[in-house]
């Protein structure tokens, strides 16, 4: 909770409302969608991997399976929304609202990382293995308070959010690694 929340603190405190509504709305826009289908998939992948990891200690192939999957399904509306978050925004929200497109824009790369990562990431608890979580949890909330700090420091919102939206995509690839790891009990 604290590495969702911290943006919007450290936005308001140095960039002001302004900003912190743009994100805002970016973040609803991209979020909503997401973690309704994610949602979906993780309670069918959920059931699934934790019946195969059960019985043969092995969810690896439901895993691969459900990652090409999520890729697939992802990679052309996340590259479609990339190219055209502002005009969408703009022509929906109206004209003043095409700053929350040029950030939906920066961030979809996160996010398509986000959607394929989160159901996903679910084997971790399925193989025990929270601290590696706890430790991932960490470095996120890290991660944020640095990119954070980087628009900060070079006095633009911009920088923040490339920076916030590159680490956090480098921590969801992080997090498949770690969940593909686990997919399989060690022999």
């Amino acid at each position: 909770m604290m590495s969702n929340q911290l943006p919007i603190y450290i936005l308001n405190l140095y960039f002001g409302g302004v900003i912190v509504g743009f994100y805002a709305l970016t973040q609803r826009v991209l979020a909503a969608p997401i973690s309704l289908i994610s949602a979906s998939i993780l309670d069918v992948f959920r059931q699934r991997a934790s019946s195969d990891y059960a019985k043969f200690g092995d969810c690896r192939s439901i895993f691969l399976k459900t990652l090409a999957g999520l890729t697939a399904i992802s990679i052309l509306p996340f590259g479609a929304f990339f190219f055209a978050a502002p005009t969408l925004f703009s022509w929906i929200f109206g004209e003043n609202w095409l700053v929350a497109g040029e950030y939906a824009r920066i961030m979809s790369v996160m996010f398509f990382f986000r959607f394929i990562s989160s159901p996903l990431s679910f084997v971790i608890y399925i193989a025990e293995k929270q601290q590696y979580d706890l430790i991932w949890q960490f470095t996120l909330l890290v991660s944020t308070a640095a990119s954070m700090y980087a628009g900060v420091y070079y006095h633009d919102v911009k920088v923040s959010l490339i920076c916030f939206s590159w680490a956090y995509s480098i921590l969801y690839i992080v997090y498949l690694v770690i969940s593909y790891r686990f997919s399989k009990v060690a022999a």
